[in-house]
């Protein structure tokens, strides 16, 4: 999915928009994720990547706080599930 100055997203009604949506703005803003984010309630872990295309010229200035790998970074968010706290604790 390239992302630009303006992108639309089109689709049928529950296909997913809005949760592709929900993901970018957990991961980008640090959030955490809730039950009512996980499909039926599901009580799993779960894991949120992103995949970023870095420019050349912006690469050479952040390879020392990113492992970079033909211009792609990948953002990690992972949440598993605690029995104990009937709960999804960020890691």
């Amino acid at each position: 999915l390239k992302i630009g100055n303006f992108t639309t997203l089109v689709g049928k009604n529950n296909v997913g928009k809005s949760n592709l949506l929900r993901a970018i703005k957990i991961v980008c803003e640090n959030e955490r994720l809730s039950e009512t984010d996980i499909h039926k309630g599901i009580k799993e872990d779960c894991e949120i990547s992103l995949f970023f295309e870095i420019p050349k010229e912006l690469a050479d200035n952040v390879k020392d706080k990113f492992e970079i790998e033909d211009k792609i970074v990948e953002v990690k968010m992972i949440f598993e599930w605690d029995d104990n706290k009937q709960k999804l604790k960020n890691n």
